[in-house]
């Protein structure tokens, strides 16, 4: 409410929904929150931790610091596979992705067993995204409803990271959580034009990605660091650069054109497919013009992504 405000000019409002926001958000975790678990109870008596208690609150930032937010995705990563509904593993995904904890969300795509996409798919025969995991857990569920289908909008948003940051996806990020996926690929629409997307995992520690940034658009770009190297370097169309460095990420800003970034330091200074780059070379602003003609892809008009 209180961005609603703001971008109404309703600054008075804008100012009490935040005060209004940050009491009930501190309530909650002073009533809620067992700091010795990393996990919210079901209420101020109750002695159950339900999964989807602190998967809320992870995925609408009911936390004081990413030390809290890592403590609470730990816990849900304890737990080994989704307990909840089909409808809340929307909210369990996301929770994990903004924590930065995409290789337990990966692991929960992945799984099997009663509550998971795989026995919709492989067991039910489902075509569609259902209403409830089984028949057995909701009688009269229906096979087609779209809260179901949390993997289509996480693999953009959550596992490639592509989130608006201005209206319109004038300014987007792009922000990898590859989990134990070595490879993937995606295209998805937006007002701007297509945002094309492909990574691939050279090892453990090295990471390659390919990004068509749409004509008249920037992009903020973060690769997973290293954890053999401390420092913030980071290879932009072949030419190594310094990156901002934070919470585990390498982080440059682009500009419109297709972009190759890699964090193998080795493969610097090694011409591109057109023989040169065209860099800033301060891990800011950065063009490719000689390939602009990518970022003006076809739009289909479509809702729809492609996963390879």
């Amino acid at each position: 409410m209180a961005k609603i405000a703001k971008a109404v000019g309703k600054t008075e409002d804008q100012t009490q929904f935040a005060a209004d926001a940050a009491k009930v958000k501190s309530a909650m975790i002073r009533e809620f929150y067992d700091k010795s678990k990393g996990a919210f109870k079901d209420s101020e008596n109750s002695t159950h931790y339900s999964q989807h208690a602190t998967a809320f609150a992870l995925a609408y930032g009911v936390y004081d610091s990413p030390k809290m937010a890592k403590a609470m995705a730990h816990y849900l990563a304890s737990q080994q596979k989704i307990k909840g509904s089909v409808y809340g593993a929307y909210f369990l995904l996301d929770g994990l992705y903004n924590s930065n904890a995409g290789d337990t969300a990966v692991q929960f795509m992945n799984g099997t067993g009663l509550r998971s996409w795989d026995h919709v798919i492989n067991d039910l025969g489902a075509t569609i995204a259902t209403e409830a995991w089984d028949p057995s857990l909701k009688s009269n569920m229906t096979f087609s409803h779209p809260w179901g289908s949390a993997p289509a909008s996480q693999i953009v948003r959550g596992m490639f990271g592509i989130k608006p940051l201005q209206p319109g996806f004038k300014k987007f990020q792009v922000k990898l959580q590859p989990g134990n996926i070595a490879k993937a690929s995606l295209k998805t629409p937006t007002a701007k034009g297509t945002i094309a997307a492909s990574y691939q995992k050279a090892n453990a520690n090295n990471v390659y990605l390919d990004v068509t940034i749409p004509a008249n658009t920037t992009a903020r770009v973060s690769l997973p660091q290293p954890t053999d190297r401390g420092n913030a370097k980071l290879l932009v169309d072949q030419v190594q650069v310094t990156a901002k460095q934070k919470q585990g990420y390498l982080t440059v800003e682009l500009g419109s054109g297709r972009h190759s970034l890699n964090t193998d330091l080795t493969q610097a200074n090694q011409p591109n497919d057109n023989g040169h780059t065209d860099t800033t070379g301060d891990g800011s602003g950065l063009n490719s013009n000689s390939n602009q003609d990518q970022a003006n892809t076809e739009q289909t008009g479509q809702a729809h992504h492609e996963l390879k």
